[in-house]
């Protein structure tokens, strides 16, 4: 009788898992619509800044995949919001904004405008360094567009990489350190 006891308990909670849905009453995985990105940046400590000691990661989603694999506003506790509009047309220019926050990490982009005529851009960038919960921001940032790779834009989606030269604390406007390696991937972005 002792034999059987553990097969009786594997048996139950098998039968226990058959019952088990995606959380919303359905019995599969939840499937998120609506915008999603990716993020990644190194905030680093540049000669003559300030901040921060050793150098910050900030990643949501991965950018590295191909194509880039980005976190639905929803999904995970992720929430996302973007726009990629452009009043030409599919040719640009185009203007850009987005708030990704996900696991204590959050940037944000905006002002972003691409000139069609370039393959690069200007813009704004928000960020939270995850570990110590510091914010930084810089209203001039370089985004480009590297040629021979997937990165462009067309209405609700944008692909490109990013280096800000100088980013500081609001709170205190000393600490000042910069962004490299930055990439964002964005798509199912408002287009009006």
């Amino acid at each position: 009788m002792l034999r059987s006891a553990p097969r009786f308990a594997l048996l139950a909670f098998i039968s226990s898992l058959a019952g088990c849905s995606g959380g919303d009453g359905s019995s599969g995985p939840q499937v998120f619509t609506g915008p999603s990105g990716a993020v990644s940046l190194e905030l680093f400590q540049a000669q003559d800044q300030t901040c921060p000691a050793g150098d910050v990661f900030v990643v949501i989603g991965d950018v590295r995949a191909a194509p880039p694999v980005g976190v639905h506003d929803g999904e995970d506790g992720a929430q996302v919001s973007c726009r990629v509009a452009s009043s030409a047309g599919d040719a640009g220019p185009f203007t850009a904004s987005a708030s990704l926050a996900h696991l204590g990490a959050y940037v944000t982009i905006d002002g972003l405008v691409t000139n069609p005529k370039t393959s690069s851009a200007s813009g704004e960038v928000h960020v939270k360094d995850p570990a110590k919960g510091t914010e930084y921001s810089s209203k001039s940032c370089l985004f480009e567009f590297a040629p021979g790779t997937s990165e462009g834009a067309k209405p609700g989606e944008i692909f490109v990489e990013f280096q800000c030269g100088n980013v500081t604390d609001p709170n205190d406007a000393a600490s000042a350190c910069s962004i490299r390696h930055g990439y964002l991937a964005l798509s199912g972005c408002a287009t009006k």
